[in-house]
Order: structure tokens, then C-alpha cells, then sequence
């Protein structure tokens, strides 16, 4: 944040998040952070910005470039990261990439929520290897996902790194991703942190 916010206006400007917390984001706490509120939030957000055939949510997609790394053979903590990887967009939500690209703070704001995100589930910040892993596969989803939602598909091929086949429910309940989720970070956080 520049010097014209004060640490008064960075104090005073929260969200509220479905469990009720008041979230800060221009100076996120680890007791601020909870899976509940992540797997409801991604759960209920559409990804494309909503411009997609059916609804699909970022939950959704977060779970299945998990399952994928899963797949290729990365171990827990990689997989975890991939489902965390959109953690910070429950939130500040996602900006379309080329207004994401002119609003020059909000990754650094990203970037410290995911600090937070990772710390409060007792992550390392992921190192280049792991980090190179999730957005390959991140990739590799976009592509898939955009081959079947989109309708300008062949402008989205750049991304498609390898051929990855996920099974993908599309009707799946906004309540029953949620659950998945939390089922698969729980599951995934036991094996990382033991």
C-alpha cells in the first residue's frame, strides 16, 4: 500500500466473511483465515468472470488441478498448493487478466493474503519448483476447462500444456463442491503437516 493510507484507514476497511469474521484485506491476520470461509466463497464464485456455458466455480477448479498434480505424481504439499492456489480470491475476487495487469496493487495485496493463507494452514511460502508445478497445471486446466465452457476455445490452446483428461462434473451442487474441498484440504493438510 502507498504512504496516503494510513494504518487507521487500512484498519478500518474489512470484509465480512460467511462465517462472520472480519476479513482485512490490506493487512490480512492468521486468525482471520478459515477453510470454511475459502470453500464457500470459491464454491460460489463462477470462474471466466461469468462468462462461461454453465456455471463452474473456482472451488471446482481449484479441486481438480489438485487432483490432477495428484495424478502426475507431486506429492501432498504440491497438491495442496494447487488447491489453494485461488485461496485469495475468496477474498478480493479475480480480475480479468488484462484489468489485473493495469492495477498495479493488486498482487502485491494477493500476494500477502496468500502469505497469510499459507501460514495459517502452517505452509512454507511454495519454492520455485512447486510453484512452476501449480501453474503448469493451472494452465493445463484453463485449456481444458476453456475447450468446454467457452466458445472461443482455439484462443485458449496457448495454455494447453499436455493432455489432461479430469472428471468434471458440471452439475455438481455449489454444496457439495464446498464439501469436497474441505474434505480434500483436510485430508491433504494431515498428510503435509502430519
Amino acid at each position: 500500500m502507498t504512504e496516503i493510507y494510513t494504518n487507521e484507514w487500512i484498519d478500518s476497511n474489512w470484509i465480512e466473511t460467511w462465517s462472520g469474521l472480519k476479513f482485512h484485506p490490506f493487512n490480512p491476520k492468521v486468525e482471520e483465515i478459515k477453510l470454511e470461509d475459502i470453500a464457500h466463497a470459491l464454491s460460489l464464485t463462477c470462474r471466466y468472470n461469468g462468462h462461461c456455458s454453465t456455471f463452474y466455480s473456482v472451488a471446482q477448479h481449484c479441486i481438480h488441478t489438485s487432483l490432477e498434480l495428484e495424478k502426475q505424481g507431486h506429492p501432498s504439499i504440491i497438491q495442496l498448493y494447487g488447491l489453494l492456489h485461488d485461496a485469495s480470491e475468496a477474498y478480493i475476487s479475480d480480475l480479468t487478466k488484462p484489468v489485473k495487469q493495469c492495477i498495479l496493487q493488486y498482487k502485491s495485496i494477493e500476494a500477502k493474503i496468500e502469505s497469510v493463507v499459507w501460514e495459517a494452514f502452517g505452509l512454507n511460502k511454495p519454492n520455485t519448483y512447486e510453484k512452476v508445478c501449480v501453474k503448469n497445471m493451472d494452465n493445463m486446466m484453463l485449456a481444458y476447462e476453456a475447450n468446454i465452457l467457452m466458445k472461443n476455445y482455439d484462443s485458449w490452446n496457448d495454455f494447453h500444456l499436455t493432455i489432461i483428461n479430469p472428471e468434471i462434473n458440471f452439475a455438481e451442487s455449489m454444496i457439495e463442491t464446498e464439501r469436497k474441498f474441505i474434505e480434500l484440504a483436510n485430508k491433504l493438510l494431515k498428510e503435509v503437516n502430519g
